[in-house]
């Protein structure tokens, strides 16, 4: 038998639903001349009998039993045993796709390189799929910085590089990858990045648990430690200390969350910080700069213990506090610096309360009440909190929960950041009488939408009061109507009789780039080449994108279409275009059948599925990102309005069309409507009958998070103008983005769009039902 390319590793321990999976994707790789080490580590299911069935007599197969050791154990006994020049390990819950070890090894071997990297993606119990992605720059810093995955599996290494460098994962350690990994690319001198997703990280139930134990949080700090041993003895710790001190922060902030409902943890986790991390006021700085959330906590732990701790910290707890803290978050000038947008847009929410209640209510007297309290003065009547002895703070009584009953107060803010719902339980077990409280942190509180909502609407009317509006103000997100032509007759859909149904047209490239090359000075979040249109029936579409791509870099690429037409030409532009960016195709599919499908859209069913099969034979083997979505339901009931197929129904009909494939794409069904008030539906007898009287506090993402434009070139403000209610009297042909979105006609929209300038009383925002989306 010749020399393998390439030995896999594949350590197994009692995982009997996965094993079977994991193999066969190994097992069928376009790559043959493979060694493939599975390594049992004692498992007491069925993973061996499983194991035996699928290897059968496959001679590229080797098992290496042995007693439970541990994941690292089974990936060193492999590596000691592995014959070819390159090593891959994968673990046995998780499958790679069919390419994979092929790809990886021309590119190991064209490149010359140490180590080859590539994108991966969880793959979640409901057969959602997450791409995730990471910088490119594969590198000492990056790595050491925790800016990368220290993950063992979505790797091809030089064996020598483990060998050569007496490298070993360490036993017995939960993160072992984490106290390994980067001394691998330490001794790497080329590290190559594949960007295409290769590898299948399946989240299993009992993976996807927060719980961690006192263990977990013993090992990340001992990782941290064998990391700080390493740049010692190679004298490059001073080097790499702000790197060094990032991987602690990122890590330990982690561990934060998963043991934000444990308080006992929590206290173990907060003294373990304390004695190992924070070194001066410039890491304080950086633990908030990476996490203010996280950060904050930190502090707030380190405020109450302060008096107790008896070490160097003391002062410089106090003094970064002092400093930092209270005197720059009262110096308006600082504001922009010290904790960048996310301090902003705190700012605007302290205001908006200030504005709305004269009686506040603080729970919690630690850091982050002393950060805002300055901002809410002289709003605030009581503080309240658990555990503290003091009477008052500031000048403001401090009382227990328990007396809450006891005072007046409009509203409680709950600014324990992390606990919010244990304190809510304790208010609730108390019979505290007022229930209205808000929470600042937006990963605990269902109102953060309503509030965020609240903050733009106040930041955007406020500059258009003081004339200061501008464009930048957040990433933008952008759609252009490249063709005005839609081939499909959705019932619901206000196309038919629109303007772009009577005036058809098409975009010169000559105006496209003038549009791209515009937005050139702007942060793009998300591009999406189309408008109240079917975008595949543009030909040129696929160069289109590829420009704004060059041009722009958006974050994402968004295309919507109905799929009715695929040919070479569509598959080869998602190829060489789409599938090289982050995207998302979302193929319009409404229907279960026949009948629903032509009566709801008008086009060919069986043509249509198919295209749809095709595209999910292809995302198979190929990083395609689909979703699917469909309606047959009204959002309201009517007698007025048609009714074909509900949720349940239609997702049945994909597990059914697509039972043959592994890979699936989303699936997302919706509630059609009328999303504002468009007379073309109103003869269909579509009516939801939604009118506001005035628009105070109405706020849309697309008054100045988006910019729309039509084929002519003209701008519009809403996307779902399909009459040119909005549309801006001159276009890209005659100014510049920046003059469109700096004149009159638009400041005087937005006033009217937002209540500050009466308005029509037809006004589109006036008729709409569902602001941004």
């Amino acid at each position: 038998m010749t020399k393998p390319l390439i030995s896999v590793i594949i350590p197994v321990y009692n995982i009997e639903d996965y094993i079977y999976k994991c193999l066969t994707s190994i097992l069928s790789q376009s790559l043959e001349n493979i060694e493939i080490i599975i390594v049992n580590d004692g498992s007491t299911d069925k993973s061996l009998e499983i194991i035996n069935r699928t290897i059968r007599n496959d001679k590229r197969c080797l098992i290496l039993n042995q007693d439970n050791q541990g994941l690292s154990a089974a990936r060193n006994n492999g590596l000691t045993i592995s014959k070819a020049d390159y090593v891959i390990f994968i673990d046995g819950d998780d499958f790679i796709n069919k390419d994979m070890l092929l790809k990886m090894y021309h590119k190991i071997v064209k490149e010359e390189a140490d180590i080859v990297v590539c994108q991966f993606q969880k793959v979640f119990p409901d057969g959602k799929i997450e791409i995730i992605e990471e910088p490119e720059e594969q590198n000492f810093n990056n790595i050491l910085s925790s800016k990368l995955f220290s993950v063992a599996w979505n790797k091809l290494y030089k064996r020598s590089l483990f060998l050569d460098n007496k490298i070993y994962y360490p036993n017995n350690i939960y993160h072992e990858d984490i106290a390994t990994t980067f001394k691998l690319y330490f001794f790497s001198k080329k590290i190559i990045y594949i960007k295409e997703s290769l590898y299948n990280w399946v989240q299993r139930k009992a993976s996807l648990s927060n719980n961690i134990s006192q263990k977990h949080i013993d090992d990340i700090f001992l990782s941290f430690q064998l990391t700080k041993d390493f740049l010692i003895k190679f004298n490059i710790f001073d080097k790499y200390i702000n790197e060094f001190n990032e991987r602690c922060f990122r890590y330990s902030g982690q561990m934060m969350s998963r043991s934000s409902n444990n308080q006992e943890l929590s206290q173990y986790l907060f003294d373990k910080i304390t004695k190992t991390i924070i070194l001066s006021k410039k890491d304080l700085g950086l633990f908030l700069n990476y996490n203010i959330l996280h950060g904050i906590n930190i502090l707030d732990f380190l405020i109450s213990k302060e008096k107790k701790l008896e070490n160097k910290n003391n002062s410089i707890i106090s003094e970064y506090i002092q400093e930092q803290l209270f005197d720059e978050m009262n110096n308006k000038n600082a504001i922009n610096i010290l904790l960048s947008k996310r301090l902003n847009i705190l700012m605007s929410e302290l205001e908006i309360l200030k504005q709305s209640y004269k009686k506040i209510a603080i729970y919690g007297v630690g850091v982050f009440t002393k950060l805002i309290l300055p901002h809410l003065k002289p709003n605030v009547s009581i503080l309240v909190d658990k555990y503290l002895d003091e009477k008052e703070y500031e000048n403001i009584k401090i009382i227990r929960p328990k007396e809450l009953n006891n005072y007046e107060y409009d509203i409680l803010l709950i600014s324990v950041l992390g606990r919010e719902d244990i304190i809510q339980k304790e208010l609730l077990e108390l019979n505290i009488v007022n229930k209205n409280y808000y929470m600042f942190n937006p990963l605990l509180n269902d109102n953060s939408s309503k509030n965020i909502n609240k903050t733009f609407y106040n930041r955007l009317t406020n500059n258009l009061t003081k004339n200061t509006f501008v464009l930048k103000e957040h990433p933008l997100n952008v759609q252009i109507q490249t063709i005005s032509h839609c081939n499909a007759i959705c019932y619901f859909c206000p196309y038919q009789g629109s303007w772009h149904d009577k005036n058809p047209g098409r975009m010169s490239m000559e105006m496209y780039k003038k549009i791209i090359d515009n937005l050139k000075g702007y942060k793009i979040k998300k591009f999406c080449p189309y408008l109240e249109n079917e975008p595949i029936l543009d030909n040129s579409l696929f160069e289109k994108i590829a420009y704004a791509i060059d041009v722009l870099s958006p974050e994402i690429v968004e295309v919507a279409t109905n799929i009715s037409v695929l040919n070479e030409k569509v598959i080869k532009g998602l190829r060489d275009v789409l599938m090289k960016v982050p995207h998302e195709l979302r193929i319009s599919f409404h229907g279960i059948n026949e009948k629903s499908y032509t009566e709801v859209m008008g086009l060919n069913f069986e043509k249509s599925l198919n295209h749809v099969k095709k595209l999910v034979e292809i995302m198979q083997t190929e990083p395609l990102n689909l979703m699917i979505r469909g309606s047959g339901k009204p959002r309201k009931d009517s007698n007025e309005v048609k009714y074909w197929f509900g949720e349940k129904e239609y997702k049945e009909f994909w597990n059914r069309e697509l039972s043959n494939f592994e890979k699936k794409p989303k699936i997302d069904f919706f509630t059609y409507h009328d999303r504002a008030g468009q007379k073309q539906l109103n003869e269909k007898g579509i009516r939801f009958n939604v009118y506001r009287e005035n628009l105070k506090d109405f706020y849309c993402i697309r008054f100045d998070q988006w910019v729309h434009f039509l084929y002519t070139g003209e701008p519009i403000l809403c996307c779902m103008d399909y009459n040119r209610e909005t549309v801006f009297p001159n276009g890209i042909s005659e100014k510049t983005i920046e003059e469109l979105y700096s004149s009159n006609h638009f400041e005087t929209m937005l006033k009217k769009a937002t209540g500050l300038q009466e308005s029509e009383k037809d006004f589109i925002c006036k008729r709409c039902i569902s602001p941004g989306g």
